[in-house]
């Protein structure tokens, strides 16, 4: 990356990341070069086009021009054989051919162990305190991230326009379009110079997620190891964590502490869980503990779903439908009596989950169905996951796309690209533009709003753009102002997938001062694949988004439209953030 030239590729393999101590800021370094050159592989030689190589060689190919429709030699043709045979055999475990970010891992795995040394209390007590830098470090490389996601772009769009230019030209001289368009070797060179820039950082990122989560885990396992006095130090720098004025460190904090064993660490983190004024921190301190269980897990998500922060009982909700017993019944049925808006949802599909009954989200049905059932009840077999049923549609409850919600803080994200002006069937075909339908779909969802709901709207095409920068009162007048902007919008454009759902996720984020989420569900619609934007590849959008979520606890349902649209991508989006997905085509 820094200070990285193509000549790399042809060095990578003398390059030894392992053979050298490094800092831990060098570590979380997304920019560090050592480990990034080192996971480079001579199967990115081989793909690279001719101006590309005579650039690396230090030739200047600015004069040359690439023949159009050059034939493959045999050898050529025998070697483009023989790497798709092994990608089929032996598919990539990275998503950038010829970088391997999951040999970048492991060098880093080893010089932090490295780095580290014998474990002892000082050692540990530094890291802690430094674990501040990770999420410094992320913002800085993404400012990178998008500045090569920018100039890519812009050398995208003289190619582009370099190709339409010489398209129109030839039309117009031969009266038809070429078979082939020629490109400066230059520009082309420039080109896939900074795709591959571009790309590898991407996947440098997506090392760097699963390098923290390896990172926290080995030093909670280490701190556990420490005897209660030895560990007594690196235990206030976590206390002292737990109250440090940054989101971002207290929430690795709580990752950390969750992790750790011990009496003194057990009593530093029921002192956090009664401290800990923010209900996201809570939330996931919570969280954490029971995933990775320990005495007394149970026990404080009883203690604490009656918290009045709606993110906390939220997380304990999740958590208890993850454990069939009849105390995790007993608990979700007398809640729900008390609860209002989405979590009405989200308690009676937990319920569902853990009995196997299809029950309404309604307090009564719950409560004569258990007391004639507890006594000889037992878990079902296989987990239930289904909407609630009954015909017709229920007071107080949104429908989008058939997907029905009780909650009363919503965003609507909606596809205005290009595309949306053809059928559900496709360009060409007979029948009512994509848009009208959803436009039709949303507007009926907004009749239904009730009053004290609050709702915002997010259109993209290439573009993102909101009715609204923040929720708004669904009341009548507001109502009326959203429908005029549904009504006029207009398709245009690309799919800006990732920016678009970004966006989304900005309007649900807390406010400045505030202590809770401004909305907790989130509906995405598309009519196709991510074709425009900070990130166009469907993975590492699913993972960008769902790590996003993780601490917001926002319910994301998709709908997807078109047999265009990518299902596999939709479905787990709305499978790992808690929603659910509805596919039209």
């Amino acid at each position: 990356m820094r200070r990285m030239a193509l000549m790399a590729l042809l060095l990578a393999p003398l390059l030894a990341a392992g053979d050298k101590t490094y800092s831990l800021k060098e570590l979380l370094d997304p920019l560090e070069p050592d480990f990034t050159l080192s996971a480079y592989t001579w199967a990115d030689w081989d793909g690279l086009d001719a101006a590309t190589k005579l650039r690396a060689k230090g030739a200047d190919p600015s004069a040359w021009e690439i023949p159009p429709a050059d034939p493959e030699t045999p050898e050529e043709k025998a070697r483009r054989e023989e790497r798709e045979r092994k990608a089929k055999a032996d598919p990539p475990k990275d998503r950038v051919p010829g970088f391997r970010f999951d040999r970048r891992l492991e060098l880093k795995r080893k010089a932090f162990e490295g780095l580290l040394g014998a474990a002892s209390a000082p050692k540990l007590e530094g890291l802690i305190k430094q674990l501040k830098q990770i999420d410094r470090e992320l913002d800085r490389f993404d400012k990178v991230l998008d500045e090569s996601r920018e100039t890519y772009a812009q050398v995208f769009e003289q190619v582009r326009k370099a190709q339409e230019a010489y398209s129109e030209n030839y039309r117009k001289k031969h009266g038809t379009w070429p078979d082939t368009v020629p490109m400066s070797g230059s520009l082309l060179a420039d080109y896939h110079q900074k795709s591959l820039r571009f790309q590898h950082l991407l996947a440098s990122r997506q090392s760097e997620l699963q390098f923290h989560d390896w990172l926290l885990g080995r030093v909670g396992e280490l701190v556990s190891a420490l005897s209660d006095a030895e560990a007594e130090k690196p235990l206030a720098a976590l206390a002292a964590g737990m109250k440090d004025g940054d989101f971002a460190y207290r929430i690795r904090c709580a990752e950390l502490l969750a992790r750790l064993k011990g009496e003194k660490a057990k009593g530093l983190y029921e002192q956090s869980v009664a401290q800990e004024a923010d209900p996201l921190v809570l939330a996931e301190l919570i969280r954490l503990k029971a995933k990775w269980g320990g005495p007394g897990a149970f026990d404080l998500l009883a203690a604490r779903l009656d918290d009045p922060a709606w993110p906390v009982r939220a997380a304990i909700v999740r958590e208890l439908s993850r454990i069939p017993r009849k105390e995790s019944v007993d608990l979700l049925v007398a809640r729900l009596a008390k609860e209002d808006g989405r979590l009405k949802d989200d308690i009676a599909e937990a319920l569902r989950a853990l009995t196997g009954q299809n029950l309404e989200a309604e307090a009564e049905p719950w409560r004569i169905w258990w007391e004639k059932s507890r006594a000889g009840w037992a878990p079902p077999a296989e987990r239930m996951k289904s909407d609630t049923p009954g015909e017709g549609q229920q007071a107080g409850v949104v429908y989008f796309y058939g997907i029905r919600t009780s909650s009363k803080r919503v965003v609507f994200c909606l596809d205005v690209s290009g595309s949306m002006e053809w059928s559900l069937a496709g360009q060409n075909e007979k029948g009512p533009p994509r848009l009208d339908k959803a436009k039709e779909q949303l507007l009926q969802a907004l009749n239904t709003l009730p009053e004290d709901a609050q709702f915002a709207i997010v259109v993209y095409g290439t573009d993102v753009k909101t009715w609204k920068k923040s929720l708004e009162p669904a009341s009548a007048k507001n109502k009326a102002s959203a429908r005029k902007y549904v009504e006029d919008l207009k398709p245009e454009g690309a799919t800006n997938i990732f920016d678009a759902l970004v966006t989304a996720m900005e309007i649900a984020a807390p406010p400045a001062k505030g202590r809770e989420p401004g909305a907790d569900t989130i509906f995405f619609m598309t009519d196709g694949q991510p074709t425009h934007g900070r990130v166009t590849d469907p993975h590492q959008i699913l993972d960008e988004v769902t790590r996003r979520n993780r601490v917001l606890g926002v319910t994301l349902h998709t709908v997807g439209v078109s047999k265009d649209q990518n299902a596999a991508f939709l479905l787990n989006l709305a499978k790992r953030n808690g929603g659910r997905y509805v596919a039209f085509k």
